[in-house]
């Protein structure tokens, strides 16, 4: 496979993890098939199954399933999605995952 084939292949992956997780926050009527068509594509791209994994966890309410969807974006070095887990997971979570939002320089601005 070309290179220009792995990366189309691996956009198609990525925008299929966002398209189902924004169903889940969205409360689309097809989130569930959304995460599914995701599921068939996203193996390969451990960032674009993180979403998935997110997306669905978020979905069946299953809070260690979600949580547990931090571990892949950390390892990758993207540690704003993994912060951005922790925000979706509320809680007593809210707090580390503003934390670690603050540390990117993602945290709130002063007003002026």
């Amino acid at each position: 496979m070309s290179d220009s084939m792995r990366s189309a292949a691996d956009g198609r992956r990525v925008c299929r993890g966002v398209r189902a997780e924004t169903a889940v926050l969205a409360g689309h009527p097809d989130a569930r098939a959304r995460v599914d068509a995701a599921r068939a594509v996203v193996t390969g791209n451990p960032l674009a199954t993180a979403r998935a994994d997110r997306a669905e966890a978020l979905l069946e309410g299953d809070l260690p399933r979600q949580l547990a969807a931090t571990e892949a974006p950390d390892a990758a070095g993207c540690p704003y999605q993994a912060a951005r887990t922790l925000l979706l997971a509320g809680g007593g979570h809210t707090a580390a995952g503003r934390t670690a939002l603050t540390a990117l320089g993602l945290g709130p601005r002063p007003t002026r």
